[in-house]
């Protein structure tokens, strides 16, 4: 049988939302494992701009409850509810994440929609190299970062290649987010700026070096306020190997 990649597609990479770039969330294609990574404001178009079936979704990761990165699941439920999704779909995410998504599908008083969807909550432990979810082509870790509330990065691995794909989630600098990236083909890494509990495109850069990444992808950059291009040089006066903007729907193979 010959290797099958795993691709990584961001349906968002800005800290603010402008018109070219929306809020930080992503889409993994993994041959029959298809999962969202976050959730924004448009999944279902979203999705399909990224040339996938949005009924085809087999769960749904989130890294942490800034809203950021959540205020799209019950648009999202609602979307697979609607296009006749009737069988479980699995939410995962550490235990306050998924407390908080609870909540807010309470106030719309999901449990009197007629037939809807049942929702898989299964919390993460906030524990390094933590399985999530896996099939014959990709395994998913989830690691502890050091954002400003439980938040939880992703390695995934393709287990028939090797590679390694990290996305770091919202987080500062520390020693488990180099352990979380240690030899990653990719790294995904947020360069939000000078802001508490975030990373700069400088912190990056040395998370990718002292990791032995061997390519620096930055996501969740200041695209409204800030300058994109000077965050990409600060990362580049550091990383030697390559750095590059993620950008909405690009994509990534591993």
């Amino acid at each position: 049988m010959t290797n099958q990649t795993a691709r990584l597609i961001p349906l968002g990479t800005a800290a603010i939302a402008d018109p070219a770039h929306d809020n930080v969330y992503m889409v993994l294609d993994a041959g029959d494992l298809k999962v969202l990574i976050d959730c924004g404001g448009s999944p279902s178009s979203r999705v399909t701009k990224a040339g996938l079936n949005f009924t085809d979704l087999d769960g749904l990761i989130v890294t942490h409850h800034h809203p950021d990165h959540i205020y799209g699941v019950p648009v999202l439920l609602m979307n697979l509810w609607l296009l006749g999704r009737r069988g479980s779909f699995p939410i995962y995410g550490p235990g306050k994440a998924l407390g908080i998504i609870q909540k807010m599908m309470e106030l719309y008083e999901w449990k009197t929609w007629p037939e809807f969807l049942r929702v898989d909550l299964r919390e993460m432990p906030l524990t390094p190299g933590t399985p999530v979810v896996s099939n014959h082509i990709v395994s998913i870790e989830a690691w502890p970062v050091a954002h400003m509330i439980p938040t939880i990065g992703l390695r995934m691995t393709n287990q028939q290649t090797g590679k390694v794909l990290v996305y770091t989630s919202d987080t500062m600098r520390d020693p488990g987010v180099v352990r979380l990236a240690r030899d990653a083909d990719i790294l995904i890494h947020e360069a939000t700026g000078e802001y508490y509990g975030h990373s700069t495109g400088a912190d990056a850069a040395y998370d990718a070096v002292e990791a032995n990444a061997k390519r620096l992808v930055l996501i969740h950059y200041p695209s409204v306020r800030g300058d994109p291009g000077a965050v990409l040089e600060e990362a580049r006066a550091i990383f030697k190997g390559p750095v590059e903007l993620a950008e909405d729907f690009d994509v990534y193979e591993f």
